[in-house]
């Protein structure tokens, strides 16, 4: 197929819609790198292009305006909309963008119109303005004719509205702000001062929900559509022979009774609202806002908010938002059901969604959930391989007699696995295992985890499924019965055995046989192969690699006893301690006052051990230490020190940002005296600190959206085992004052809730000794106060302790390494280095008398520097550099800085300046170039001459040739004992990382490719992988600004390539 041509607004205007184009302009942002004048650009061409409304079918007849409400009573969908054409019109062109449109959720009201038809839905009308337009708007619909007149307020209202582009929303919960010029956003705010509060706009004269609706409405449907199979509607796909014909399941019969009665009750104000779920959390908040905004007095004209369905719709949001409920656990779309024990490959057969979905009708009422049917599986083999915890639970006796006698790496069994450099076994080569079995089953991989292959469907098969699904669907509603308190599950809990023992029947009837690929010979491995496989770890230690934990390492066991042993005794890190756990446990537990045990309580009484995986892509392999532990005396106050440091993480960026917006508003107050402007930072926003790769994607297009130099270099910094070296009471001290600021900023306390989906919130006031727990469900929370932080930070840092060869020694210097709170700890540590470093320079601006705009400035700092340059004018210089440094845990980058070497430790002064880290920390820069890789994706040059704009393509570090020799296994393999879903995840989980991480598309196609060619070679289905592909691409249709069709293309002609290489 022919690449599309290139993108152009004006042939996108014509050809497509609102929508479609707008799709288009984000994929120019986010894909291309292109800038943000060029956006604006774009936008101001499209808004050019609808600004005429003379073409307005309600112009002509003096009517601007009807609000409608489609209902979809299959799922309980909503959307309100308006329109100034026939009513039935509109209904068609909500179906055709419904078959036309793929860029839908699941939470869509369109992804139902197609997955169930038009069986359940009906428009009815909310407020139809007078005019002669307004009774041919009903006219042929069975709709009540509307006879009202429009108050002098809502006359405003359209007024606005009709001076304004009309654009095409389809999903009423995505709140997408309009692109109009600043003079007709103050006609707009004006409008919106001057009307009335919503409770008065809502009065019963004028809500659209009052007794204007005549007193017997019938909201039905047209009625040429009862029986009919398929929608009239122009321009959608479908017919014979079309690509789209089987998505043309507009089933057409109407419940009119049903329709008639909940009409009643929605004009009386009794309408099922808890069934009504359509606004989400988000939204709703979205539209309590806007509330929140038309409410307030001292709001001014350009805050209020113009939304793509103008005004009028904001006063429609305060109707809904006083009758559709927030978002709670009870109404959470989707809640696990829970298989108990391990999975049953058998449970891939059933389908028990639809057991639930046939019991709906015994459901109490208000729950309409749709469950997720989960399972716990079984452990993965690395349980069986790995020893290092049976060596960490060596006696001395045992460690000092490993460490004496000789090792068994001078056999020639083993001598081909040497490690040169080393002088001993240390390989990931599963050839060296002693049997066929353990050998397959290896390179399976560390996760991978041993089925049942395939099976046939015995009545013992069949019993076992019943009773669990049986004992997972009464625990399901024990969860709200006893949580929630809801009643009236007895009805649906007798019916679910015949229900789910039709399922069984129909899914696995006597004698079915299923087949599980598998690539693994003879597994399960036997008795013989387990006992092998224990003489083995005689002599060896199995680990995993570094930067490929799914892949097994083979390490002598004399060598890795000699690693952690140095580790532990040749260093000032650790001090041994004359105590054991049985001893340790209860004096810290003793030691803990009664105000401390609110927050802090203590798990089981054991301690950690200490091990470690080997970098095998070094020249001469090296450990990574771990101090490991599935539970143990630390595990409940590190996860709740967890839980509330990644609550506070978003708010330290606010921190940074009164550091420049305190510079700009110096800046701006300057007087105009050099014909060089000062530098700007109101784009800023952004944190030094990258919680993954798409960040630093977001810092590229806002460094392309920059006026920059011709030419970028990139320059990256890695610190040596950060965790180990922090000072524990710089640690402390610091990280107290950083908390202390942002409590000081933001509120006494803060509010946590148990749900992921809700944000903290802060509260102004809190008195000690209040209960810290409260709310049920989706708002069940913990209020946590400062000294709460600092108890559980005191504790996690002060005491931490490993254990090896029965010893307990304490860490003296440095946090655990993969503690649950260890990266937050010491990502908000260095932030605290960079808050600092940001806060001199911006106070050396602030208190500089002779501030100049430098054009340049030497490497080298001149013998009497303070003669010729200001320190006020070098620090404004050195944040240009500066602001384009970034940091993801102890991985440094930095765009285009050339001063990045001489203020890198904070005991070194560049022109009086002090630099950003502890001198402590072993910091390696490496050279400053035009490309770097940097966590998974390679920076460089779009146009590949080092000038903006940047791109990034895939970086694979497995393509590097010190990982040419390790034994790779990056995809868990098909026959794995792991639910169908979670394998069909993998290539949509990659699929949306690569989108987000890649702009550049020959390296996103390259990239999708080579997960689908490591997946077949990992024995999955190549067909079902194309199909999920294809199903991936059509919800993103113009991804990299081309049709999904010629990428997916690409794709398969790049997977062709990767397999046929492989196999030659």
């Amino acid at each position: 197929m022919a690449e599309q041509a290139p993108f152009h607004p004006d042939i996108a205007a014509r050809n497509y819609k609102a929508d479609v184009f707008k799709q288009k302009i984000n994929s120019e942002v986010n894909k291309n790198s292109t800038t943000k004048r060029e956006i604006v650009r774009l936008i101001q061409e499209l808004r050019e292009q609808h600004t005429d409304s003379t073409n307005r079918p309600g112009k002509f007849h003096k009517a601007f305006q009807c609000i409608y409400i489609i209902f979809h009573l299959h799922s309980w969908k909503v959307y309100i909309g308006q329109t100034m054409d026939y009513i039935l019109g509109r209904f068609y062109n909500h179906l055709g963008a419904a078959r036309q449109e793929y860029k839908h959720n699941n939470n869509h009201l369109y992804a139902h119109f197609r997955s169930y038809g038009l069986s359940d839905v009906f428009i009815l009308p909310l407020q139809i303005i007078r005019g002669s337009y307004a009774r041919r708007n009903t006219r042929g619909t069975g709709l009540p004719y509307f006879h009202n007149v429009a108050s002098p307020i809502e006359q405003k209202w359209m007024d606005i509205f009709a001076a304004h582009p009309k654009f095409t929303l389809y999903n009423s919960s995505s709140a997408t702000r309009n692109y109009i010029p600043a003079a007709a956003a103050a006609t707009a705010g004006t409008a919106a001062a001057t009307a009335s509060s919503p409770s008065s706009l809502l009065s019963s004269q004028e809500t659209p929900f009052s007794s204007q609706v005549s007193d017997n409405p019938t909201p039905l449907p047209p009625t040429h559509l009862l029986n009919t199979t398929t929608s009239p509607t122009r321009g959608g796909r479908g017919g014979r022979g079309s690509r789209g014909g089987r998505r043309r399941r507009f089933i057409s019969h109407h419940n009119v009774a049903k329709v008639q009665d909940l009409t009643s009750k929605f004009n009386d104000g009794r309408i099922f609202l808890e069934n009504l779920n359509h606004f989400t959390e988000y939204s709703t908040k979205t539209l309590q806002k806007i509330l929140s905004f038309l409410q307030d007095t001292t709001a001014t004209e350009l805050q209020i908010p113009v939304t793509t369905h103008s005004q009028l719709r904001d006063i429609l949001a305060a109707a809904v938002a006083t009758r559709f409920p927030p978002r709670n656990d009870m109404f959470t779309t989707y809640k696990p059901i829970k298989i108990p024990g391990d999975f049953k490959p058998y449970f891939d057969c059933l389908n028990l969604a639809a057991v639930f979905n046939r019991s709906k009708t015994f459901l109490p009422a208000g729950v309409t959930l749709k469950p997720i049917i989960t399972s716990s599986f079984s452990n993965p083999i690395s349980s069986t391989f790995n020893n290092t915890h049976n060596i960490a639970r060596y006696s001395p006796a045992t460690i000092s007699s490993i460490l004496s006698s000789p090792c068994s790496c001078s056999s020639p069994l083993f001598q081909p696995f040497v490690h040169t450099a080393l002088g001993h076994v240390c390989t990931s080569d599963v050839n060296i295992l002693p049997t066929s079995s353990l050998r397959s089953l290896a390179k399976m991989g560390t996760k991978y985890r041993i089925g049942l292959g395939g099976f046939t469907v015995d009545e013992a098969m069949r019993a076992e499924a019943l009773q669990l699904a049986l004992l997972a669907f009464n625990k399901f509603s024990n969860r709200y019965e006893n949580g929630l308190r809801i009643t009236g599950w007895e009805a649906w809990r007798n019916s679910l055995q015949p229900l789910i023992q039709e399922q069984i029947d129909a899914d696995l009837p006597l004698g079915k046989t299923v087949t599980i690929p598998s690539n693994a010979s003879g597994l399960p491995f036997s008795t013989a192969d387990f006992h092998a496989l224990r003489h083995f770890q005689r002599h060896f230690a199995i680990t995993s690699v570094d930067k490929a934990d799914t892949s097994f390492a083979f390490v002598c066991k004399k060598q890795y006893t000699t690693w952690i042993n140095d580790d532990l005794t040749n260093s000032t890190v650790f001090q041994p301690l004359n105590t054991t756990a049985a001893l340790l446990i209860p004096s810290l537990d003793a030691g803990i006052s009664d105000q401390a045990r609110r927050v802090l309580t203590l798990g089981d009484g054991s301690v950690p051990n200490y091990v470690c995986t080997v970098k095998l892509h070094k020249p001469i392999p090296q450990p990574r230490f771990i101090v490991s532990a599935g539970f143990c005396y630390s595990t409940p106050p590190a996860k709740t020190l967890c839980t509330l440091l990644s609550a506070l993480d978003p708010f330290t960026k606010h921190l940074l940002d009164d550091v420049f917006t305190a510079l700009n508003n110096h800046l701006s107050s300057l007087p105009s005296t050099s014909s060089t402007p000062p530098p700007s930072f109101n784009w800023h926003g952004h944190h030094t600190i990258l919680r993954n790769a798409i960040d630093m994607v977001t810092r590229l297009r806002s460094f392309n959206a920059m006026p920059t130099d011709p030419e970028v270099q990139f320059q990256t910094g890695d610190v040596s085992r950060l965790y180990t070296n922090l000072q524990l009471i710089a640690l402390l001290q610091r990280l107290v004052d950083l908390y202390t600021k942002l409590f000081d900023k933001f509120g006494v306390a803060i509010k946590i809730f148990d749900s992921p989906t809700k944000k903290p919130q802060w509260l102004s006031t809190y008195i000690p000794g209040q209960p810290r727990h409260g709310g049920t469900g989706y708002d069940r929370y913990t209020i946590f106060t400062l000294d709460d932080l600092k108890v559980l930070l005191t504790f996690i840092i002060s005491h931490n302790y490993v254990h090896f060869a029965q010893r307990i020694l304490k860490q003296t210097q440095g946090i655990a390494m993969d503690g649950n709170a260890s990266v937050y700890v010491a990502n908000h540590f260095l932030f605290t280095y960079e808050l600092a470093f940001y806060s001199q320079l911006q106070q050396l601006v602030a208190t500089s008398t002779n501030l100049q705009i430098l054009t340049s400035l030497p490497a080298t700092e001149p013998p009497n520097w303070q003669e010729t340059y200001d320190s006020g004018s070098v620090a404004l210089y050195l944040l240009v550099f500066f602001q384009w440094l970034f940091r993801y845990i102890d991985d440094i980058i930095t765009i285009t800085n050339i001063f990045l070497q001489q203020l890198l430790y904070n005991n070194n002064t560049f022109y009086g300046i002090s630099g950003i880290y502890p001198s402590e920390l072993q910091i390696t820069l490496s050279t400053l170039g035009p490309t770097t890789d940097f966590l998974d994706i390679t920076l460089s040059s779009k146009n590949g001459n080092g000038s903006p704009p940047l791109r990034t393509t895939f970086y694979n570090k497995f393509s590097k040739p010190e990982f040419a020799a390790l034994s790779k296994t990056r995809y868990v393999h098909n026959s794995s004992n792991l639910a169908r879903r979670i394998k069909d995840n993998i290539l949509t989980g990659r699929f949306h990382a690569l989108r987000r991480n890649i702009t550049d598309r020959n390296s996103f196609c390259q990239a999708t490719a080579l997960v689908i060619a490591q997946l077949i070679r990992r024995g999955y289905n190549e067909r079902r992988l194309f199909r999920r592909l294809f199903t991936l691409l059509q919800t993103y249709p113009y991804l990299y600004t081309h049709a999904s069709r010629s990428t997916q293309q690409r794709i398969m002609h790049q997977v062709t390539a990767f397999l046929t290489e492989n196999s030659s």
